[in-house]
C-alpha cells in the first residue's frame, strides 16, 4: 500500500510555515487546526492506480493515454509527479520569483497551454470527482430502447455474400463458392427482405441476453476499482473538462497573495475565476 498526493507537494509547500507545518480551516466549525506536518497532508491510501498507464490502456480500451504522458511504463503517480508536476512547479516558481522581486510577469503561449492542461487534469484529481464519478457510473444502465437501436442499425447494413460465404465455408472450391453465391442472390431476389427476416430470427434468440451481457461489461469497466485512474490518465476527459469549462478560450491570470501568511489552498489546488477579475463581473 502507498500514500498518493492528490494534491502536489510543490503547491503545499507554498503553504507550510518555517516549521513546514500548515493549517486546516473547516469553514463550518469556523475552526482552524492544529499544526500538522505538510508532507502528510492532501494524501490518500492507494488513491492512484499502482498499475502501468499501458496496464489501465489494456484493463479500460475506452480510453488513449494522455499526450502530456511520456512514458507509458511508468505508473500514475510517477507519470504525474514527472510530466505534470515538475513542469508545473518550474514554471510557479518562475513566477513566484518574478512576483517577490515586482518584476513583471509574463508566460508564454506554451506555458498558457500547460497550466490549462493542468488545471484539468487537477480538476480529474480529486476526492469529490471521484465520489462523483464513482455514484454516478453505479447507476449505469442501457437504455430500455437500446436493442430497437441494434436491430435498426443492423437492417442497414449491408452484407457481402461472397464474403460470408468465404468465412463460412472455406474448405468449397471456386466452383462450389460460385454456386452458392448464384443460390442466394436468387433467394434475395425473391424474398428482399430475406436476410431481414434471417437477422430477426437470430435477435430473437440470442440479442436479449447479448444487450444483457453488453451491459453488464460496460457497467463492471465503470465501477472497476482503477476507473478513476483511467480518467486522470484520460486524454479525452481531461480535453472534454476543458472544453466543458471553456478553458481553452479564457487567459490564465497571475494573483498575486501580498501577505505574510499564504491562507486559501483550493481541494483541487487551483482557483478558476471570472474573465475580468480586476473588476467587476458581468
Amino acid at each position: 500500500m502507498s500514500k498518493n498526493h492528490f494534491i502536489p507537494r510543490f503547491i503545499i509547500r507554498n503553504f507550510m510555515d518555517k516549521k513546514e507545518y500548515i493549517r486546516f480551516y473547516n469553514k463550518e466549525s469556523n475552526i482552524v487546526s492544529k499544526e500538522v506536518p505538510h508532507y502528510e497532508q492532501l494524501q490518500k491510501w492507494n488513491f492512484h492506480s499502482k498499475k502501468s498507464l499501458a496496464e489501465l490502456n489494456g484493463l479500460f480500451p475506452d480510453i488513449i493515454i494522455n499526450s502530456i504522458f511520456k512514458d507509458h511504463n511508468k505508473d500514475l503517480e510517477k507519470a504525474l509527479a514527472d510530466d505534470v508536476e515538475f513542469p508545473m512547479s518550474v514554471i510557479i516558481k518562475n513566477i513566484v520569483e518574478k512576483f517577490n522581486k515586482r518584476e513583471a510577469i509574463s508566460l508564454t503561449l506554451q506555458e498558457q497551454d500547460f497550466i490549462k492542461k493542468y488545471i484539468a487534469i487537477q480538476h480529474l484529481r480529486t476526492l469529490k470527482f471521484k465520489e462523483i464519478s464513482r455514484a454516478f457510473n453505479a447507476k449505469f444502465s442501457l437504455p430500455p430502447y437500446f436493442k430497437e437501436i441494434v436491430i435498426e442499425n443492423e437492417d442497414k447494413r449491408e452484407i457481402d455474400i461472397k464474403a460470408i460465404i468465404r468465412y463460412r465455408s472455406p474448405n468449397l472450391n471456386h466452383k462450389a463458392r460460385r454456386e452458392l453465391e448464384m443460390k442466394w442472390k436468387k433467394k434475395l431476389k425473391k424474398n428482399p427482405n430475406l436476410v431481414k427476416q434471417i437477422r430477426q430470427n437470430l435477435f430473437d434468440e440470442s440479442l436479449d441476453e447479448m444487450v444483457k451481457n453488453a451491459g453488464e461489461e460496460i457497467k463492471n469497466i465503470l465501477t472497476h476499482p482503477e476507473r478513476h485512474s483511467s480518467n486522470i490518465a484520460n486524454q479525452k476527459d481531461m480535453d472534454n473538462f476543458i472544453k466543458r469549462a471553456e478553458i481553452d478560450k479564457k487567459e490564465v491570470k497571475i494573483i498575486g497573495n501580498n501577505t505574510k501568511t499564504s491562507f486559501v489552498l483550493g481541494d483541487t489546488g487551483i482557483v478558476i475565476m471570472a474573465d475580468n477579475p480586476e473588476g467587476k463581473t458581468n
